[in-house]
């Protein structure tokens, strides 16, 4: 059986974890991401994997690196695609009514207008290919509680949630869809470092993130992708 993956954000956190682990299956992987490490960059070379640079911020990026993994997939006779949207940021931190617009403008386009354009074209190309099609959605709690200085990002994440409920909805019939919805819980990423280095002014729920770090909750992200994989039989 024949699987490709395509996934978002490898360069840190739970998206490099995620990204070595599945370099240890014979999937064929497809990484959109800004930028790579070198190992990764290495691997390329030796491993069915395939490296695209892409600001996912950028609508003229993604348009581009889109036709690229719609290239790429279609070479290969597969049996199973799989959509991990792991990328997002969550900047701007602010109080609402201090939001750059800008700023705004970017993480729209990252954490919700991203994830709905990669997931729509991939399953139009599941569809004409009658393969099966996973989306696996890291979440957050923030998708579900209000936090300030983190609207934008709870707003953002909790639209791409539903947004992946209704696809799983879609194509309960006959099962060829599965959406996951995954909550990885807090872990030690650069993430939780602008959390804690942030402005209490812009931040004013600062103090639990630093309390989760001084009273050793963080989880780590390599167990953390581990269980993931595990979960959604990408191994």
């Amino acid at each position: 059986m024949t699987k490709a993956v395509v996934i978002t954000g490898v360069n840190r956190g739970l998206g490099h974890a995620l990204i070595e682990k599945l370099q240890e299956s014979d999937m064929h992987i497809i990484a959109l991401s800004r930028n790579f490490t070198r190992e990764q960059q290495a691997a390329q070379k030796e491993q069915q994997l395939h490296l695209i640079t892409c600001d996912l911020s950028n609508a003229k990026d993604l348009r581009m690196a889109m036709n690229e993994v719609v290239r790429h997939i279609t070479i290969a006779d597969l049996d199973e695609l799989y959509f991990i949207n792991n990328a997002s940021t969550v900047e701007p931190i602010a109080e609402i009514g201090d939001l750059d617009p800008e700023r705004v403008t970017a993480a729209v386009a990252v954490n919700l207008t991203a994830p709905i354009l990669i997931a729509n074209a991939l399953c139009k190309l599941a569809q004409k290919r009658v393969t099966h099609f996973t989306v696996v959605n890291i979440s957050t709690g923030a998708a579900n509680h209000p936090i300030r200085g983190l609207g934008l990002y709870c707003a953002t994440k909790s639209g791409a949630a539903m947004f992946f409920d209704v696809l799983g909805q879609q194509d309960v019939a006959n099962k060829k869809v599965r959406v996951y919805q995954i909550d990885p819980g807090v872990m030690e990423t650069r993430m939780q470092d602008e959390l804690r280095g942030a402005d209490e002014k812009r931040l004013p729920t600062r103090g639990y993130f630093i309390s989760v770090k001084e009273n050793r909750m963080l989880k780590n992200p390599e167990n953390v992708a581990a269980k993931i994989l595990e979960e959604v039989t990408l191994r």
